[in-house]
């Protein structure tokens, strides 16, 4: 690769995997779409070809609006897309220029769309008629001299894309074979002798303990291989300072791979940028040494969501080795992608069709339902109009039971009827936790881990009977236990009146009166002070940093500390029978799912309404879909979902036209989008 980075930034990702079906094609479009969004110019190679061939995701609803597959030149009407395997053996094998490429219709180039992600996809098979199907030169996946051309190829390749694209900002994705056969173990030799640098290395495993150890096995390689050069560099460097009367004595060479290596840096030096001798260089070089993972990262796929969620805990220590992290349990979640079967619709959308269509009296019936279901929502809301804000204190309390009963019922009789209608594949996409019966288990789960996991001598968890409980007089001495926090000051008393109702309608709503009898009153009482003090203090600090008002919501929901930040507790040390142990619940996990369910609380009549709204637009663009004879997947709604009810980054001022532009174009995979977006700030704070 051409050293031009003061002038370009070109970078290329090898996406690998050691066993097929883990999501790496999904990695490595996820990557290139990202990528794509941060202005690069991107190449798609499907080197995986015996794999899924990624020109088939041409018509796919997930993809179909984000990439261009490049068309073999032709005079033809029609043209078919490029296979990688048969450019090479019609082009560099046999003798013949590689077509470049171009930005401009052509029947003689490689036409490509500078606005999208640019695919050559390939395949191993090759089918002459609809019974011969006959295999293209089997030797690629074992010969090592074949994949010795092929590399040179890819080159090539890759070569024509940055002169024709001559943009500042160039990316290349290289779909790797899983396994180490074939043109991978080529790839990672070429990669390092280009440098950590412009060469990535993005690894995706599954939870399997094997396939794990497999891909632990191979970053290591990968980065010892690296060292290797590195090391081999400074050897090289030293060696001729020392003829100049500079070097030091010390010499060792200690393999045959670093003996290669010294020679190619005697013979061709020019050709291998990165290990020149120069400040800027020996800085980098070292950071990736002692830092690989700002060149190699892995993402987990197919996580079980209790996983994901920390519910339950996956040896941390090996996840630790392959991550290259140290044994911090939420940065290994954040690289852990939950598994959705949904996702593999994305492989053959366009062949789907649904099996059992409805009747236009079955369609009305759904519309129906869906309308009459939000105006029972609506009526149940106007009634209860002492629940009119969820910042003031339900008198009665049980109030709040009631409604989420009523709600979620109505929500589960919508759901049922797309049951009924035989759209099951629909209401499959609906998640538990968007439903308003979670808010309370939810936070109810997380204080009972905190309280089991401590030393106290009285807990009971049994279940309250509102009706004979004066549930206020214990509500206001925990009221006014909260006010009397200095943190409570006079110019923060309006936000923190909302904080502290917030809190004390989710913990009543909660939490069993036995526990508020107690003689450990005064510890529950300082575990919700520390919460409402990381509240005040963050929103007074996001308020001075930012000029623009902030929805509540929204900040309670993307609300998290730090574990640094628990020294801001000072003197409020609270549950004090408490001992935080490495494999206990933290105080960090419980803060946060109390910020999300205050916010889920504020908008859980308004989400719900969107949930209806949600169902009766899918149910529509599910009816116009069959009148095109095309299948209608959704790939947007988890997205749409989370942002409107879990983030709140999206309002429900703004949810219609949110929802009117998803159903029409395919949404980003919003899991994979987030740890990929950790994994290029990693990679590219070296820069900075």
């Amino acid at each position: 690769m051409k050293n031009n980075k003061q002038k370009n930034k070109e970078i290329v990702i090898s996406v690998e995997s050691r066993k097929g079906g883990v999501g790496k094609t999904t990695a490595a479009l996820c990557m290139a779409r990202l990528l794509l969004q941060n202005n690069y110019k991107v190449l798609f190679l499907d080197l995986d070809i015996t794999g899924t061939n990624a020109a088939d995701f041409e018509s796919s609803l997930f993809w179909k609006e984000n990439i261009f597959i490049i068309q073999e030149p032709t005079k033809q009407k029609t043209s078919q897309p490029v296979n990688l395997i048969e450019l090479f053996d019609n082009t560099f094998m046999s003798g013949k220029p590689i077509p470049p490429f171009t930005m401009e219709k052509s029947c003689e180039d490689l036409q490509i769309d500078p606005t999208k992600v640019n695919i050559i996809g390939s395949q191993i098979y090759k089918i002459n008629s609809k019974t011969d199907i006959s295999i293209e030169h089997p030797g690629i996946l074992f010969d090592d001299l074949y994949s010795f051309w092929l590399l040179e190829f890819i080159k090539r390749i890759i070569k024509n894309f940055v002169n024709i694209s001559k943009f500042k900002k160039v990316a290349i994705i290289l779909d790797n074979s899983p396994g180490y056969v074939g043109i991978s173990p080529a790839i990672q030799e070429w990669l390092t002798d280009c440098g950590p640098d412009y060469s990535k290395f993005l690894f995706v495993t599954s939870l399997d303990p094997q396939d794990l150890h497999a891909c632990g096995e191979a970053t290591k390689s990968i980065h010892k291989l690296y060292q290797e050069k590195w090391d081999t560099r400074s050897i090289f460097i030293n060696m001729s300072n020392k003829s100049k009367g500079k070097g030091k004595n010390s010499i060792i060479i200690k393999n045959k791979r670093q003996e290669a290596f010294f020679m190619r840096l005697a013979t061709n030096f020019d050709s291998l940028p990165f290990y020149e001798d120069s400040l800027r260089q020996n800085t980098k070089g070292q950071i990736f040494c002692e830092h690989p993972s700002q060149y190699i990262s892995t993402i987990i796929n197919r996580v079980p969501r209790a996983i994901k969620t920390g519910d339950l805990a996956y040896n941390k220590s090996i996840l630790a080795q392959l991550l290259f992290e140290g044994e911090n349990e939420q940065v290994n979640r954040e690289k852990m992608i939950f598994y959705d079967e949904y996702l593999e619709h994305q492989f053959f959308s366009q062949y789907l069709q649904q099996k059992r269509r409805i009747s236009n009296g079955r369609f009305h019936k759904l519309i129906d339902t869906f309308e009459t279901s939000e105006r029972e929502l609506r009526k149940v809301y106007r009634n209860e109009n002492k629940l009119t804000s969820p910042f003031e204190i339900d008198i009665e309390h049980y109030g709040y039971f009631k409604q989420l009963a009523t709600t979620n019922n109505i929500i589960i009789h919508a759901l049922t009827e797309f049951d009924n209608a035989g759209l099951k594949y629909l209401s499959n996409l609906i998640h538990d936790e968007w439903l308003p019966t979670s808010i309370v288990p939810k936070f109810r789960r997380a204080l009972e881990d905190m309280l089991r996991e401590s030393e106290f001598p009285y807990f009971d968890s049994s279940a309250t009977d509102w009706n004979n409980y004066q549930t206020h007089i214990f509500r206001e001495d925990f009221r006014k236990h909260l006010h009397h926090i200095p943190e409570v000051e006079i110019e923060n008393k309006q936000i923190a009146d909302k904080f502290i109702n917030l809190l004390s309608n989710i913990v009543f709503l909660s939490l069993p009166m036995h526990l508020w009898h107690s003689p450990f009153q005064k510890e529950l009482f300082e575990l919700f002070t520390a919460v409402i003090i990381f509240e005040i203090k963050h929103w007074v600090k996001r308020e001075e940093k930012y000029t623009e008002k902030f929805n509540i919501a929204r900040f309670l929901a993307q609300e998290s500390i730090s574990e640094k930040e628990m020294d801001m507790l000072g003197e409020y040390r609270f549950l004090r029978h408490y001992r935080m142990r490495e494999e206990n619940v933290s105080f960090v996990d419980f803060y946060k799912v109390c910020t999300s369910t205050q916010a889920r609380l504020i908008d859980f009549r308004e989400d719900s309404i969107f949930l209806l709204r949600l169902f009766h637009g899918m149910i529509t663009y599910n009816e116009k879909g069959k009148e095109k004879g095309e299948s209608v997947l959704f790939p947007f709604v988890k997205g749409i979902a989370e942002d409107v009810i879990v983030n709140k980054s999206v309002s429900h001022e703004e949810e219609q036209n949110r929802i009117a532009k998803a159903f029409q174009a395919a949404e980003y995979f919003k899991e994979f989008n987030a740890a990929l977006k950790g994994v290029l700030k990693k990679w590219e704070s070296v820069d900075e």
